[in-house]
């Protein structure tokens, strides 16, 4: 899946087209949000010409709700509309509103369509309610442990699902304690920092030991 939102709709053409152009046909797009406040009519346009102007019958939009820093949040008469103009397009939604009663009565009036909560914290209740998991940046991090909360539910493991998402919620919420983005970028590092040395202690391991047994030999 690949962000191609934009404030400018002719960059947003521009950039789901390439997406399109790489065998990438499922897109997440936030609506425009440089004036505020948008009106249902000028949002609904502005999917209505990114769709005309793909012009690609296996094009997957994913709508991004993220109300605090568009300023615009999807209700769900937009999305029956939008679902009912455009079919198989409108995909689903990532939410990141962070409203549950919101993503659940999605999960429940709009058929065909993919539900994502906007934080892992939400992972395992938007699972129980038929929503198709999440989308957000911290996954890069917390991976391991998104996929326990994910293989326990999907093999009925109840408790062991509660107890792994017990724990991932934890780990969420730590990072968001920090400032977020500067956190994740230092945890990224970190991570990257560790298998760089991993790797080189495995790419020159052997060269070690054969140093140590001439120096034994000696």
């Amino acid at each position: 899946m690949m962000g191609t939102g934009s404030c400018a709709l002719q960059e947003a053409i521009r950039l789901t087209k390439a997406s399109v152009n790489a065998g990438i046909y499922t897109v997440l797009v936030i609506p425009p949000f440089y004036y505020k406040q948008q009106s249902d009519e000028s949002v609904l346009r502005y999917y209505a010409e990114l769709i005309a102007s793909v012009d690609e019958p296996w094009l997957r939009i994913v709508f991004y709700n993220f109300p605090k820093l568009s300023g615009y949040n999807f209700s769900l008469r937009i999305l029956q509309e939008l679902k009912q103009r455009f079919g198989d397009i409108a995909a689903g939604i990532k939410d990141s509103s962070g409203d549950w009663e919101n993503m659940f009565s999605i999960t429940k009036n709009v058929p065909d369509f993919m539900v994502y909560s906007g934080t892992e914290i939400m992972l395992l209740d938007i699972l129980r309610e038929g929503g198709a998991g999440y989308i957000t940046a911290s996954a890069n991090v917390l991976a391991p442990e998104c996929q326990l909360v994910y293989q326990a539910w999907k093999n009925d493991q109840w408790e062991a699902a509660a107890q792994a998402q017990k724990k991932l919620s934890v780990l969420r919420k730590a990072l968001e304690s920090y400032p977020f983005v500067a956190e994740l970028k230092g945890s990224w590092l970190n991570i990257a920092v560790k298998n760089i040395c991993n790797r080189c202690c495995l790419l020159f391991l052997p060269f070690w030991l054969q140093k140590s047994e001439n120096f034994q030999q000696k």
